[in-house]
């Protein structure tokens, strides 16, 4: 009997001990990066569509990716798929330019997590820099407000309970710990996530930012 692979990684992950991760983001090592070039595969992107910018470069000896729209009709955007996932963890390093001037999400669903529907896990920023948590287009204010010029390194946990989803985002500070600035549940919401998807508006123009240290992993 074959066994796919879906139930090779089910099985992996039922043998981890308590507090070990497996990691679920392929070609996510920054280090392994090419600077001037898009994220390799198998992640996606919007790098050849006419004003976007999607494109590792180095900050203070470390690889990132950049992401600036200068559209007003298509969006910066990097996309992965994986198996399906109930409960998770994802973190990452965040910054934003001296110039940025417009929204940006970080989604995790189903399909191609880009409508509300498909957004289990839905992160957006608002026009005070505030990333603002929630599921499938309801959003509540999180105390976790993005600076120009400061690295960020965020996390944003969600668990199926039920047919709910509960969401946490907050900070990892320099030794480490978490600090949780926001969470709460959201009704009916629960599906598997397929996908991640971080991404600027289709318009306006203007988002301008980076991101590095991209980790996805499951929770028990």
């Amino acid at each position: 009997m074959k066994i796919r692979p879906i139930l090779y990684l089910a099985a992996a992950m039922a043998l981890l001990p308590l507090g070990v991760s497996a990691k679920i983001l392929s070609g996510a090592n920054a280090a392994k990066w090419k600077v001037g070039a898009p994220p390799p595969s198998p992640w996606q992107h919007s790098a050849k569509e006419t004003d976007i910018k999607v494109e590792v470069v180095k900050l203070d000896g470390t690889n990132w990716i950049e992401f600036q729209d200068n559209s007003s009709s298509v969006s910066a955007n990097i996309r992965q798929e994986f198996s399906p996932l109930r409960s998770g963890r994802l973190s990452l390093k965040v910054k934003l330019a001296a110039d940025h001037g417009a929204d940006f999400g970080i989604y995790l669903g189903p399909g191609n997590a880009s409508s509300p529907a498909e957004r289990v896990v839905d992160l957006k920023t608002n026009s005070r820099g505030m990333l603002r948590m929630g599921s499938t287009g309801e959003r509540l204010d999180s105390g976790l407000v993005l600076a120009r010029d400061k690295v960020e390194h965020i996390f944003v946990e969600f668990r199926a309970k039920g047919k709910d989803v509960h969401i946490r985002l907050g900070r990892i500070g320099a030794d480490g710990k978490d600090e949780v600035l926001g969470e709460d549940t959201f009704p009916g919401r629960a599906q598997p996530v397929t996908r991640l998807r971080l991404t600027t508006d289709n318009s306006p123009q203007g988002a301008h930012f980076y991101v590095t240290d991209l980790q996805l992993s499951p929770l028990n």
